[in-house]
């Protein structure tokens, strides 16, 4: 699964007149980030409320402004339709004490502030899982999407990373393999090796020739093991974390239990907007 961008408010609220230079941005801005998520790069993240900055559009306000048509455009196909790339997390389990600061060149003006509440939510139930140095949640800069200088914040306190297009490989995936709380202290034996390597990517076990070392095929090179080794040393499995871009509890999950584990959401209350 991707990291997750959380639009700006900039990007979100239309509540109030801008000039056409801001919408210009804008519309650049949200139709990058369209192609992104599109492309599987990441995923885009919203609350109930934050959807509301949508379904309170002023329709009267289009006439002089036809970018603005553009701009609902783009934001009803991000968050009103359920799609497998749209997240929605249900904040109701936060207190509501921390305000996310907003970048520099927010306006205060039209519900800017409800957005500083509503990602300071957001916030609080991600650090409760982990600190933001591992964080999974970005703020899209709208200025960064539309190919300008990235915006920094208003004010130094805790706050997801500011990002752009160039920045979302820095982002950790918002969900987490459910391995088992003591998969670190299970032995894999060569009978589990060889039945279940097929379930980290395996294309072929070949019998060994004059020897005891089997060869286990993978696309990216052949990794050998030796049936006398058992059960097979941690050192060893550790080879296949490079072989199979699989971290080691995941490697040991799978091949006790024949298939890779599920992955959970690390927000216990995120969801696909598809599900």
């Amino acid at each position: 699964m991707p990291s997750l961008l959380l639009p700006s408010p900039t990007l979100l609220d239309q509540s109030f007149p801008r000039t056409n230079e801001e919408l210009k941005v804008i519309s650049v801005s949200l139709s990058s980030m369209l192609e992104l998520v599109y492309e599987g790069e990441c995923g885009l993240l919203s609350t109930e409320a934050l959807r509301d900055f949508v379904e309170r559009f002023d329709w009267d306000r289009t006439g002089p402004y036809p970018l603005l048509m553009d701009i609902h455009r783009f934001l009803s196909q991000m968050l009103l339709y359920p799609s497998d790339y749209v997240f929605e997390v249900d904040v109701s389990g936060a207190s509501g004490g921390m305000l996310h600061p907003t970048p520099t060149a927010c306006s205060p003006r039209g519900l800017t502030g409800d957005w500083s509440i509503e990602a300071g939510k957001v916030l609080e139930l991600h650090l409760r899982h982990s600190g933001l140095q591992d964080a999974h949640i970005g703020v899209a800069c709208a200025r960064a999407f539309a190919g300008e200088a990235k915006d920094t914040y208003a004010s130094q306190v805790p706050a997801f990373p500011l990002v752009g297009p160039g920045d979302i490989g820095s982002l950790s995936d918002a969900y987490e393999w459910n391995v088992p709380s003591d998969i670190h202290q299970k032995s894999i034996s060569f009978a589990e090796v060889r039945k279940n390597c097929f379930a980290i990517g395996a294309t072929e076990v070949l019998l060994p020739k004059g020897s005891s070392h089997y060869m286990v095929k993978f696309a990216r090179r052949p990794w050998p093991l030796d049936c006398n080794t058992d059960p097979v040393p941690e050192r060893f499995l550790g080879q296949l974390e490079d072989i199979t871009g699989y971290p080691l509890p995941v490697i040991k999950t799978a091949l006790i239990y024949g298939a890779l584990p599920s992955k959970r959401p690390k927000i216990s209350s995120l969801r696909s907007t598809s599900q």
